[in-house]
């Protein structure tokens, strides 16, 4: 699985107040050590941070054409810009990637007027929409069928109606898709990257190539330092989610329950490399022996489901689609 993956969790979710600089700049290390290529920023996170950390792309959401000269003073890879954001003409020295729905046989026209709208190059497209695809069949086509017809790259970014953003985002990467964007926790709005990464590693036995669940633990302890509502990410939890759904299978034909248990071992698995993630961060800093050894302690004697039950929330009954 080759899909380039983009975070777009400093867009999605809001920042603590006393959120730092420094655990802001961790978080992002830590994605880009795990093997995400982008993170998507708005003003909010910039107006924090000095400098941007090496390793990673940065796209940038403009939000408002007042915002688009903080370009000059950060790099960029992309600027996201949607058609609210093109109702005056906008000059952007960055490469423009266009944010649109999609909608069949119209976005030749509309890259068109979207370009006559910039004073910049619109280099990429992400098409953000509810995608419903019924079977892997028909994504794959519909992934082929863009990479046909659209003349840019092409990022895919599925929203959540009707529960189907994390359906969606698998069918993408399975159908080869270029891009995909994603936000680390459960949202409103957008796929989880953790319930992602959680679905792809126990369900389908795999992860996206040159991932690192090591690296990946640790921006999820960065995500619940600097981010409000973060109990929303909570890795552990996923797999008793995930449990749950496997224990309520039936087989189509019988009516029976599907007699198949994969929590206890991914469980204790993930717990491990939880901790040795928190060890090997540890070791980074430099403390006095004393303390590092009482800090390695506290780690071992960590309770990693720390999040509440609310990831059962609502119509949701777990993970799977």
């Amino acid at each position: 699985m080759k899909t380039v993956l983009v975070d777009n969790s400093l867009c999605a979710s809001a920042l603590r107040d006393d959120a730092k600089a420094e655990d802001i700049c961790g978080y992002i290390k830590a994605l880009a050590a795990a093997g995400i290529r982008y993170v998507e920023l708005d003003f909010r996170t910039l107006m924090k941070l000095r400098e941007l950390p090496k390793g990673i792309g940065y796209i940038f959401r403009v939000v408002d054409p007042m915002f688009i000269q903080i370009t000059d003073a950060f790099k960029f890879d992309y600027v996201v810009m949607t058609f609210a954001d093109l109702k005056k003409n906008i000059k952007s020295n960055v490469p423009v990637m266009l944010e649109m729905p999609y909608v069949e046989n119209t976005y030749r026209g509309v890259l068109r007027y979207a370009q006559a709208q910039t004073e910049g190059k619109i280099t990429a497209i992400r098409f953000c929409d509810d995608f419903g695809f019924r079977d892997l069949s028909e994504t794959k086509k519909f992934v082929s069928h863009i990479k046909n017809t659209v003349p840019l790259p092409v990022d895919f970014c599925p929203r959540n109606t009707r529960k189907t953003a994390l359906d969606c985002a698998i069918k993408f990467s399975y159908s080869g898709a270029d891009s995909l964007t994603l936000a680390m926790p459960r949202t409103t709005g957008y796929a989880s990257l953790e319930e992602y990464m959680v679905s792809l590693l126990s369900v389908y036995d795999t992860i996206p190539s040159g991932f690192d669940i090591y690296e990946f633990f640790g921006a999820v302890f960065y995500y619940r330092r600097i981010f409000r509502n973060s109990e929303n990410a909570d890795i552990m939890k996923l797999f008793e989610v995930l449990d749950w759904d496997i224990r309520m299978m039936q087989n189509a034909d019988t009516g029976e329950k599907v007699r198949f248990n994969i929590a206890l071992k991914n469980s204790n698995m993930l717990r491990r490399k939880f901790s040795s993630s928190l060890e090997k961060m540890l070791g980074r800093e430099n403390l006095e022996y004393d303390e590092f050894e009482a800090l390695i302690g506290a780690v071992k004697s960590f309770d990693a489901s720390v999040c509440s039950d609310d990831v059962l929330y609502d119509e949701r009954r777990g993970l799977l689609n």
